[in-house]
């Protein structure tokens, strides 16, 4: 039998057990059966996005269970898959045209990320197939100028379940009794639930402290934040705002020829956004 842990990440920044399942194989048919019962817990709450690890039974079910969920997959498994696959088919080719495919899936834009695809299927045809086939078909769920779009709390990868994997299953669990895994897993969520309810407590006491810079320019905004954000989300804001004194701004001019580019290619505002991001970029003389 296997252990399936379903797992989400918390208004502190933390990874939390929410549902656990023991199955006997890993179909379609149990996947499905496995989120009917988590949506029912949930009173039918939907999960806007959700990792995987690109397992193509579980992609199926979250597809038909979960239709307005976006699912990404596991950048290290698209990475190890990648490798796997045409490492020996392109030989010596096979280190720039890695370096490409990263470039490629970092593209902030949809239309710089269309660009250097088509350059990786023009400068190795030994890997288009796969490419085409394969990676392609799935780019709205690892190519970061699809993933952007969501929140996905700085998540890029399953490494957050491999590690609460690791926590639970000591050595010599996998071959332990269910009541000692019952009883493993209990732990665990005792724990967490302890750190959440000892997180909660400190926002309820008064703290004075020296003001830093980004209290005294941003004040209006850190008070808005510290009404609705925890202490460790708030640690995050605070840290981006106090770089953003740091960034260097210039002025610069920028015209879009939507008939050019041809109109097909917006998705949405944000994507046009996104796109004037990347003409300003290169205004800017930095090439990417």
């Amino acid at each position: 039998m296997a252990l399936s842990l379903f797992m989400i990440i918390d208004n502190h920044n933390r990874t939390r057990v929410v549902a656990q399942a023991l199955i006997e194989d890993e179909t379609d048919s149990t996947f499905q059966w496995i989120l009917d019962c988590i949506l029912r817990a949930t009173n039918f709450l939907f999960s806007r996005v959700i990792f995987t690890d690109g397992d193509l039974a579980m992609a199926a079910a979250i597809k038909a269970k979960l239709p307005n969920t976006h699912h990404c997959i596991c950048l290290f498994h698209i990475n190890q898959n990648f490798i796997k696959q045409l490492k020996g088919k392109l030989r010596d080719e096979f280190t720039s045209c890695h370096q490409l495919f990263i470039k490629t899936r970092n593209s902030s834009c949809v239309e710089d990320f269309e660009r250097r695809w088509q350059r990786l299927i023009s400068n190795y045809p030994a890997a288009k197939s796969y490419l085409q086939n394969k990676l392609y078909p799935i780019r709205f769920s690892w190519a970061y100028c699809y993933t952007q779009t969501r929140f996905t709390a700085g998540t890029t990868t399953t490494q957050r379940a491999e590690s609460e994997n690791n926590t639970i299953k000591l050595e010599g669990l996998h071959t332990a009794s269910l009541v000692r895994l019952t009883q493993q897993i209990h732990m665990r969520l005792e724990e967490e639930k302890q750190y959440a309810e000892f997180e909660d407590q400190k926002t309820q006491n008064i703290m004075i402290s020296i003001p830093h810079i980004d209290e005294k320019y941003f004040g209006s905004i850190l008070q808005v934040l510290k009404e609705f954000l925890t202490p460790n989300m708030l640690t995050i804001a605070k840290k981006e705002i106090s770089e953003s004194i740091l960034y260097e701004a210039m002025q610069i001019n920028l015209s879009l020829n939507l008939d050019t580019l041809g109109k097909g290619m917006w998705h949405s505002e944000f994507t046009l956004k996104k796109s004037y991001l990347g003409l300003g970029v290169r205004e800017c003389g930095i090439v990417i």
